[in-house]
């Protein structure tokens, strides 16, 4: 599965056809979406921090046209796994992401990246 995926943007702004993207893309899941876009802390902050009990955060969707910052998801230090990273800013275009969080992956927010997150 890719862990960086481009979503078309009447989909990423339509709840209905994002959640049947997320369907699509996490089948074997019943995958949630939590409340409506976010917007990063302007400071380095854990995406996996303060989630609802019981459950994990599976995937992001990031807006790249926001305030300037990223959403970096990654392996443990010296592993085989790519980082991933969607810088965000106002000069970037007008386009959106899905990251796919597996297990023992991190995520992550620097600056003040618009985003929506994805708990299983």
């Amino acid at each position: 599965m890719d862990r960086k995926t481009p979503v078309a943007n009447d989909v990423a702004r339509d709840n209905t056809a994002l959640q049947q993207l997320i369907q699509d893309k996490f089948p074997s899941t019943d995958p949630i979406m939590l409340g409506d876009w976010e917007v990063g802390t302007g400071r380095f902050s854990s995406l996996q921090k303060g989630l609802p009990q019981g459950r994990k955060l599976c995937g992001v969707v990031v807006r790249v046209h926001s305030e300037n910052g990223a959403v970096r998801v990654g392996g443990e230090i010296y592993s085989n796994v790519k980082t991933e990273n969607v810088e965000t800013g106002r000069h970037l275009k007008n386009e959106h992401f899905l990251l796919v969080v597996d297990a023992g992956n991190w995520c992550i927010t620097l600056g003040r990246p618009t985003y929506r997150l994805i708990l299983m």
